[in-house]
C-alpha cells in the first residue's frame, strides 16, 4: 500500500516533534549536570574543594592563577654552578639537578617535563648571566 504524501509528512512532523521533545530533555539534563559540577559561590563541589590552596610539597603549587616555583631566588645558579664542575652536556646537567633536588624519582612525567623545560631556561640565563660558559663540543661549564 502506498502512502500520501500528506501522511508521510505528517508522520514526519510527529518525528520531529518526539525529537525536539528528547533533545529538549537532554538540554535539561545537561544543564543540571553543568550546574553540579560548577562550584557554588564560596564553596567548591564536595568537600574537597579544588579552590582550596594547597602549598608545600614539589613545585609549590599555590592555586590555579600562581606560577610554580621550582627555584628558590638564586639557587637555580648556585645548583647549576655547582653541578657543572666538569664540561658536561645541559641534559645532564638538567638530570643532575632533578637529582640533587629529589625531583628525579617524585615528579609525575608532566611535571618533570616543566621541572626540564625550567632547569633549561635557567641554564640559559646562567650562560647570559656567566654564571656557566660555553666548552668545547657545546658542554657547559661553571665559569
Amino acid at each position: 500500500m502506498q502512502r500520501s504524501l500528506a501522511d508521510t509528512v505528517r508522520l514526519l512532523e510527529i518525528r520531529r516533534s518526539a525529537v525536539a521533545k528528547e533533545l529538549a530533555q537532554i538540554d535539561a539534563r545537561l544543564s543540571a549536570i553543568s550546574d553540579a559540577m560548577t562550584p557554588a559561590e564560596g564553596r567548591g563541589v564536595g568537600d574537597g574543594s579544588r579552590s582550596t590552596k594547597r602549598t608545600g610539597g614539589i613545585g609549590q603549587r599555590a592555586g590555579r592563577h600562581e606560577r610554580r616555583s621550582w627555584f628558590e631566588r638564586d639557587e637555580a645558579s648556585r645548583m647549576l654552578k655547582h653541578a657543572a664542575r666538569s664540561p658536561m652536556e645541559q641534559a645532564a646537567l638538567v638530570r643532575a639537578v632533578a637529582k640533587s633536588k629529589g625531583y628525579a624519582s617524585k615528579l609525575s612525567e608532566a611535571d618533570l617535563k616543566r621541572f626540564q623545560s625550567a632547569a633549561y631556561m635557567a641554564i640559559s640565563k646562567a650562560l647570559k648571566d656567566k654564571v656557566l660558559r660555553r666548552a668545547a663540543g657545546g658542554k657547559v661549564v661553571a665559569a
